[in-house]
Order: C-alpha cells, then structure tokens, then sequence
C-alpha cells in the first residue's frame, strides 16, 4: 500500500464466541451440579437456592456465543464503541491501552483510552472503553488497527 493510499474495510472486534460459549458451559454445569446435588441430599437450605442463580450467566453467556455483535468498529471514518461514533480521525489526538487497578481483582482489567478533541465544544475530552478478556482481539491488535486507520497528520500520536 503507498503512503497516501487510506486502508480499506474495517477492524472489527466482537465477543470470543469460543470463550463465551466455554464460560456458559461452565455456569450450566454448576447449575445441574446444584440440581443433582439438592435432589440427593433432600436440603432445602437457602444457600442451595443461590446455586440456582448460575442459571443466569449461562444463559447470558450462551447467548453472547450465538449473537455476532460488534463491540469496537474501526475503519476510515473513525472509531466506533457499540455502533456509536466516538470519534473521527480529524478530532482524534492519542489512544492507548492501560490496565486499571482495581483491589481484590484477579483478572486483567484492561482499558482503551481515547481522547479526542470536539469542536462543538472546544474541549478536549477522554473515553475510557473496558476491554474484557472474552474479545476475539488483543489490545495490541486494536491500537494497530488505529495506527493504519487514523489519518497520516495524527499517526504520531498512537
């Protein structure tokens, strides 16, 4: 690709359908371990009623696996969080990614920060996008995306 030549297409970053699925299995196998398990001891204790709450996220988990939507879009125009525009590549300044602290946290808690400036506005401004573990891209992958897409005038600033 020549250096003025802009990419064509768009980055796309969905939910991990292989992790979502996993995860549903999992909390669907806690729940019927809760059922068989009740069935067998006759408990009628209130802390195997929560058990019945796994149901839940196996059911939210399953369904992610089967839905194909879009959570970042990248392309020529801009980036986009859930459909929406956060920015294009005109008001863009930096992106970067950081993990957040959080206490008691045992996962990776990675963020996209992206600030832009909005002319509306005057000001500057910085949207934070969580970055959870069960997307089918790293955040790697996700700031080169918004290296080739941004316009060569900002490609400094990533």
């Amino acid at each position: 690709m020549s250096p003025s030549a802009k990419p064509s297409g768009s980055f796309l970053v969905k939910d991990s359908k292989g992790a979502s699925f996993v995860a549903g299995l999992v909390f669907l196998a806690m729940f019927i371990t809760a059922i068989l398990y009740r069935n067998d001891q006759n408990s009628q204790g209130w802390e195997f009623n929560i058990a019945y709450l796994t149901i839940i996220p196996a059911i939210i988990f399953i369904a992610r696996a089967f839905k194909d939507k879009i959570v970042i879009e990248i392309n020529e125009h801009g980036l986009f969080y859930h459909g929406a525009l956060v920015t294009n590549w005109t008001h863009f300044i930096t992106a970067k990614y950081e993990q957040e602290d959080k206490v008691m946290s045992l996962q990776d808690n990675f963020i996209l920060l992206i600030d832009y400036y909005k002319p509306e506005t005057g000001k500057r401004y910085t949207s934070k996008i969580k970055l959870p573990s069960i997307l089918n891209k790293s955040e790697e992958d996700i700031i080169a995306a918004i290296q080739r897409f941004c316009t060569d005038s900002n490609k400094n600033k990533v």
